[in-house]
């Protein structure tokens, strides 16, 4: 359990049970966007003038306990539609008791979820629900720098201190596209690493094997993060440039990295893997959001 930190984020969420969440940061008008591109046309929903007459955002802020975005999402969502179906309402309430009465399971799922975190503006599902962000036409020369650059390489033996010349020629090319790209591309990228945290989290709490949360959830995580493997292992090299100040004083890797654009490579990739699976990865933000949303109600209910 390295990467959840244990005994911290063990003792953060067992202290917060229970008790308001006095830290939010948020616009709802991000929330009210979200609800509006999630919204199904089957959903009975209380307007907006009801919504505000009642002063239904007071009451969020009141029973918004959830870690992750999906989670803050899904439990507006639920606050604003109307829901009839006494099998679905006996399966939250199943799931919300589960919380309720597992300290430890819950805590463990918890964690989990803390781990995938919430970003203030909610960056992944305009992602999953409007499309990646148009790539900037700078990518279009992401391919001819990394072939150039290896052609020179490879004529080191054959053209010599002109090879060099090349090489050099080809890096500052790379460094004025890095820097164009990552200028270019700064809104899409928090929510492609985001997706990537979900996918771990969700495969982690698979591998909880709870059998409360087998079938509708379990089964759905274990097989979404294998299907959507190539995002989390493109996902790495992105990941990886974010923090690479902190392993490489001496930034060797991060020049390699602009040298060979791997960054610009592995967020073409993902984006184009994001599209292609999207269908999959908005049922996956719903249902880690609706674990969430439960776990929340469940602590409003323990301080009740």
């Amino acid at each position: 359990m390295g990467r959840y930190d244990k005994k911290r984020i063990l003792r953060r969420v067992s202290e917060s049970w229970g008790k308001e969440d006095a830290s939010q940061d948020f616009e709802f008008s991000y929330l009210e966007k979200n609800f509006v591109r999630m919204m199904r046309k089957e959903d009975w929903i209380l307007d907006d003038q009801t919504w505000n007459d009642l002063d239904m955002n007071k009451m969020f802020l009141k029973i918004n306990r959830t870690y992750t975005n999906p989670g803050q999402q899904s439990l507006y969502n639920m606050s604003r539609i109307l829901q009839f179906d006494e099998g679905e309402l006996k399966r939250r309430d199943r799931i919300i008791r589960f919380f309720q009465m597992n300290r430890e399971e819950r805590e463990q799922i918890q964690c989990r979820l803390h781990y995938i975190s919430k970003d203030q503006m909610d960056s992944v599902a305009p992602i999953l629900y409007k499309g990646v962000p148009e790539m900037p036409k700078i990518a279009a020369w992401v391919y001819p720098g990394l072939i150039g650059l290896l052609a020179s390489i490879v004529s080191i033996p054959f053209m010599g201190a002109r090879a060099i010349l090349l090489i050099a020629i080809f890096f500052a090319l790379n460094m004025y596209v890095h820097t164009q790209f990552s200028r270019q591309t700064e809104q899409g990228l928090p929510g492609i690493r985001y997706i990537a945290r979900m996918l771990v989290g969700a495969r982690d709490i698979a591998k909880l094997k709870y059998p409360e949360l087998d079938g509708y959830y379990n089964d759905f995580f274990e097989k979404a993060a294998d299907k959507c493997d190539v995002i989390l292992k493109k996902n790495r090299v992105l990941s990886a440039g974010a923090g690479a100040n902190l392993i490489d004083m001496a930034g060797l890797s991060s020049y390699l990295e602009i040298l060979f654009l791997s960054e610009e490579r592995a967020y073409i990739r993902c984006s184009r893997y994001i599209d292609e699976y999207a269908p999959v990865l908005r049922m996956l933000y719903r249902r880690l959001g609706e674990l969430d949303a439960f776990q929340s109600v469940a602590s409003v209910r323990r301080g009740m």
